[in-house]
């Protein structure tokens, strides 16, 4: 866990040299208060390195790097769940959407998650949409990439895998399979992408 110190709890680097010159210990030829003394020194350049460092790049401010409140964007990590909106497209008799997990980094974004799939035929293309937690302009399908499996819950034995791919028009997932049966399926799936 990142440290979280209180402004007031950092030295005040000006009043410690202050403190040092008045000691009484100064003298050119004291190995202590010159060590002392550079200390200091190179503890307020490097404070205000820092300062200046965070300032100039991407709008970051210390305060958020330091308790690891940095936006994804800004090379922080966002973690959170969603339920996701289902659009049906073919062969879909019933279907269902569950909690949903979401993990970001800088602009991927991966996502694991529960659908439940009732499809209307057998061996038919069954396709449907799922909506994303962050929203992406795919340029092309293969920019979103990912993994479902399926399994009966009506007591058939054959399950089924699918793929994930990105949709240019919508910005969705889309999920295509061809199932074994007609039965009901809980469905796993696991997706990645990255924010265009």
């Amino acid at each position: 866990m990142a440290w979280k110190g209180r402004k007031e709890e950092l030295p005040e680097y000006k009043k410690l040299q202050t403190q040092l010159v008045n000691s009484g210990l100064q003298t050119d030829n004291n190995s202590l208060y010159q060590t002392v003394k550079e200390l200091i020194s190179a503890a307020q350049n490097f404070k205000d390195l820092l300062d200046n460092t965070v300032k100039k790049t991407d709008k970051i401010d210390l305060a958020n790097q330091v308790s690891g409140l940095l936006h994804a964007i800004n090379g922080g990590v966002e973690t959170n769940y969603y339920f996701p909106l289902i659009t049906d497209i073919s062969n879909i008799t019933s279907r269902s959407a569950y909690y949903s997990i979401f993990f970001i980094a800088n602009n991927m974004v991966f996502v694991a998650g529960k659908l439940n799939i009732q499809p209307t035929a057998a061996l038919v293309l069954t396709e449907l949409e799922i909506t994303l937690p962050k929203p992406s302009n795919f340029q092309s399908s293969d920019q979103l990439q990912g993994m479902i499996n399926g399994i009966p819950l009506g007591g058939a034995t054959e399950g089924w895998a699918g793929i994930l791919t990105g949709n240019v028009s919508t910005g969705q997932a889309r999920v295509s399979y061809y199932p074994q049966n007609t039965d009901n399926c809980d469905c796993r799936f696991m997706l990645s992408y990255r924010v265009i």
